[in-house]
């Protein structure tokens, strides 16, 4: 998909999430922001997609583990950045690392894609599943094509220019690298009201989100775990109505992540479920405010760390949980 208005721009944004998009717009002035061309793909819903004028939609999911069809989608990307994405070269380019087949070459300003992301990437668990590469022709054919930025995912590669942070990190791997502090409320508090309404209206926030968000005293963060681990729907659905076996059920507000596709009004009626894909920070910089903010492991509920109790109920004992993505503890996330 390509909506495009014009032909040239100094600055590109490769978000791949709805926090990492949030916080690029944050930082950016308003006449920046309209000087940007954005790539974006799944984690980017069609809802906000629209929103942006000058953008063009990667369906990675069309081609990216059929090996068919990788590599001749790969070289027509190539293509594309040499004929109508010529600005690149020149471009500063914001974001994450995950559209790799168009970095080659370049250089990128990684945007953490969560509070204190490096610490969870070096951990254990995630840093395994860094290090799973595929072998063989293919491998070979792609490292060779896509250059230094080819499974080198979470600012690994040498390519990446400066990293733009919330918390600032002191892991092993990023410490060469140069690091940009912001405090993102303070961004939003400082944003002129056109700014501010130019953020609402990509992420299709209107009054009545702000006051159904705050509309019940709890609210519960959901994770896609299905998606990004081994457990099934059903197995998600049991963790999230044990969790709310500790609340009255009529005071909680579930908030559905951006990615999380279960329709929670089907199993917990009695919840008020708002499932709207707008990053959970926003709202917190808006004003929002709770009794309890509760989550499995969500770095999001930080943002009500200074008003909220927060209920951490990390993965819950749960193998195949633990296995994917060890056993986060609070302070690790919530620095």
């Amino acid at each position: 998909m390509h909506n495009c208005k014009k032909k040239d721009f100094n600055r590109v944004c490769m978000p791949a999430t709805v926090y990492v998009l949030l916080f690029y717009l944050l930082i950016s002035s308003e006449e920046e922001i309209k000087d940007t061309f954005f790539f974006t793909q799944y984690g980017i819903p069609d809802s906000i997609c629209k929103n942006l004028k000058n953008s063009y939609y990667i369906d990675t999911n069309k081609w990216y583990f059929n090996h068919l069809k990788k590599l001749p989608a790969i070289l027509y990307m190539l293509f594309l950045r040499e004929t109508k994405w010529r600005f690149m070269k020149k471009a500063e380019i914001y974001g994450l690392d995950y559209n790799w087949f168009l970095l080659r070459g370049l250089k990128l300003n990684y945007i953490e894609d969560s509070p204190n992301i490096f610490s969870n990437w070096q951990s254990q668990a995630f840093m395994g599943y860094n290090n799973k590469h595929r072998q063989g022709i293919s491998e070979i054919l792609e490292n060779i094509i896509c250059g230094n930025f080819h499974n080198k995912k979470y600012a690994t590669s040498d390519g990446i220019k400066s990293l733009h942070v919330s918390v600032r990190s002191t892991e092993d791997y990023i410490k060469n690298i140069p690091q940009y502090l912001y405090d993102l409320k303070k961004c939003w508090l400082e944003s002129s009201d056109n700014k501010k309404n130019l953020i609402l209206s990509i992420f299709n926030v209107t009054p009545d989100d702000f006051k159904n968000i705050q509309s019940r005293k709890v609210i519960i963060l959901t994770q896609p775990l299905y998606v990004d681990s081994n457990i099934s729907k059903e197995e998600q659905i049991k963790i999230y109505d044990n969790v709310l076996s500790n609340y009255d059920r009529n005071s909680v507000i579930i908030k559905s992540h951006p990615r999380d596709e279960i329709d929670y009004e089907n199993y917990f009626p009695e919840v008020c479920v708002f499932n709207k894909p707008i990053p959970m920070q926003l709202f917190g910089y808006m004003g929002a405010k709770f009794d309890i903010a509760a989550t499995l492991f969500s770095s999001a509920v930080g943002v009500f760390s200074n008003d909220s109790r927060i209920d951490w109920y990390s993965t819950m004992g749960n193998e195949r949980l633990i296995k994917a993505f060890g056993i986060p503890k609070k302070e690790d996330y919530l620095k």
